[in-house]
């Protein structure tokens, strides 16, 4: 049971930071972009994508996709 409690108590705070994060990179104009094609946020996901990737590389912890073969 403790474990549950921990494992609860960590994806929550991950939760928390991730919306932060998103937050933080809210652009006004690409809202509007994004709400004309039916999305609520203001996040560039491709820019978002590209940075992780590329941390990942860097830090050799992303697992190629099946088209990255």
């Amino acid at each position: 049971m403790a474990e549950t409690k921990l494992t609860e108590v960590t994806a929550e705070t991950m939760v928390a930071e991730v919306l932060a994060e998103l937050a933080g990179l809210e652009d006004p104009k690409t809202r509007g972009v994004n709400e004309k094609h039916g999305d609520d946020h203001g996040v560039n996901l491709s820019r978002l994508r590209a940075g992780r990737e590329a941390a990942e590389d860097a830090a050799g912890t992303r697992v190629p996709a099946l088209g990255d073969r």
